[in-house]
């Protein structure tokens, strides 16, 4: 059913966390009569049609791979064989990946996630209004601030910090320069960033946008709006966001639909709740997810004292017959703001929207980040700077490395003060209604 005013899309990378992030912006679009359309992966459809939203399933990336807009096996969305990349490349220079939305939705805004920011070309040549959407801290270069997945601590005026900061810009920048050369000669010359540069002079585009490639993770489009969904309080007092950039944090929809079953609330309704989940997004990283939570499982078995939920994700496998204690449990998936609205501490793996969520709620946090390339590091170093938590290396955890951090946070009343005063400035910041009213303007702007 379209909305009085029109639709709005969403092209979102396939993860739970990037959709919860945005569900708070939809219902506000809703709310102004705006049919709200999900597309992207099968996985999504439940998660998308629960919260009130339609969704539509497509893949660009199937696109590019098979000719048409037809989609296939989900895995295709991150799995690509070697083989497959002079197809790629060619369908993808080819265009029309957008075709299908287009001209079957004809949305009114379509909202591009910086995880997707590389099929943005198609959307300039077909003159489709878009922003941007970041799940991420501010990602752009500033003085004084480290990279997003830098977990080096700034301190504020102080000129070998700022010295440092840019060193390490520097250094990851190069970096990422060595490994888009080294995939190019292991791709036959393909690569992933150089693509949307080829299709925009393809088709005489380039002066229409004006890229940022001082980023880390892609790039950015200084000439296009781009929304932060994360909170401008979390970061580092010193940043400062470009003319295009609105802060709309915090985005987490408090009431949000979440199914509890029975079992589950049974054991939250006890006390000394700690909840523990890494996420399901970094398949790779298994094997550390796993031993960090057999580290957990003995904890609960020798503290009794303490009751353990642990989600483990639908990736990792539970033995059937494991003999749990009655003060632990696990679950593939939880309603995560329910349950941390009964947790005192949660344990995770760095990620934005876990991290929000909590601060809101008013749990301190034990972080384990996982993937150095993502910005858990960089939002542990946050974590640890605003005093919401402790940081943890999952590489090396172990029973008492858990166990003497639980102790610090539960015995010391500055993580608890330090999450209600950032709680209190998530709650009073008025962001998010300015950046509603932009978004509501920007699409009003040429109609």
């Amino acid at each position: 059913m379209i909305g009085n005013n029109g639709n709005c899309v969403f092209y979102l990378l396939n993860t739970k966390s990037h959709y919860n992030a945005t569900f708070k912006v939809a219902h506000n679009l809703q709310e102004e009569g705006y049919n709200v359309i999900y597309a992207g992966g099968f996985n999504m459809k439940a998660l998308v049609e629960t919260n009130g939203f339609e969704y539509y399933p497509y893949s660009v990336r199937n696109f590019c791979l098979y000719g048409d807009s037809r989609p296939t096996k989900i895995e295709s969305e991150s799995y690509i064989e070697n083989v497959d990349l002079s197809r790629y490349k060619r369908n993808f220079l080819n265009g029309g990946y957008f075709d299908q939305i287009l001209a079957h939705l004809k949305p009114k805004l379509f909202f591009l996630d910086t995880s997707k920011i590389g099929f943005f070309p198609e959307l300039i040549r077909r003159n489709q209004k878009f922003v941007i959407l970041s799940t991420k801290v501010n990602q752009n270069r500033n003085k004084n601030t480290p990279p997003f997945s830098s977990s080096f601590l700034p301190i504020e005026h102080s000129i070998l910090s700022r010295a440092y900061c840019s060193t390490i810009w520097v250094l990851m920048i190069f970096k990422k320069r060595i490994q888009k050369t080294l995939s190019k000669l292991n791709n036959s010359g393909f690569s992933w960033e150089d693509l949307p540069l080829e299709y925009l002079n393809r088709y005489d585009l380039l002066d229409r946008v004006s890229i940022n490639k001082e980023r880390l993770s892609g790039f950015g489009i200084n000439n296009i709006p781009e929304i932060i969904l994360s909170t401008k309080s979390f970061d580092y007092p010193h940043i400062k966001a470009e003319y295009n950039q609105h802060y709309a944090g915090p985005t987490v929809d408090l009431i949000r639909d979440e199914s509890v079953n029975d079992e589950l609330h049974s054991f939250l309704a006890k006390q000394r709740i700690i909840f523990c989940s890494f996420g399901t997004y970094d398949v790779k990283f298994r094997r550390l997810r796993t031993k960090a939570i057999n580290t957990l499982i003995h904890f609960g078995v020798l503290n009794e004292n303490y009751n353990i939920l642990i989600s483990i994700g639908h990736d990792l496998e539970v033995e059937a017959d494991l003999n749990l204690p009655k003060n632990v449990m696990i679950q593939k998936e939880v309603p995560q703001l329910y349950v941390l609205k009964n947790s005192m501490i949660m344990i995770n793996h760095g990620g934005m929207q876990s991290i929000s969520e909590s601060i809101l709620c008013g749990v301190p946090m034990l972080v384990y980040p996982l993937n150095p390339n993502l910005d858990q590091r960089g939002n542990a170093a946050r974590v640890k700077y605003h005093n919401l938590g402790i940081i943890g290396n999952i590489a090396t955890i172990s029973l008492n490395d858990v166990k003497r951090k639980i102790c610090v946070l539960t015995s010391s009343k500055k993580y608890q003060d330090s999450v209600l005063k950032m709680r209190q400035k998530f709650i009073e910041c008025d962001d998010f209604s300015k950046s509603m009213n932009f978004i509501r303007n920007f699409i009003l702007a040429t109609e």
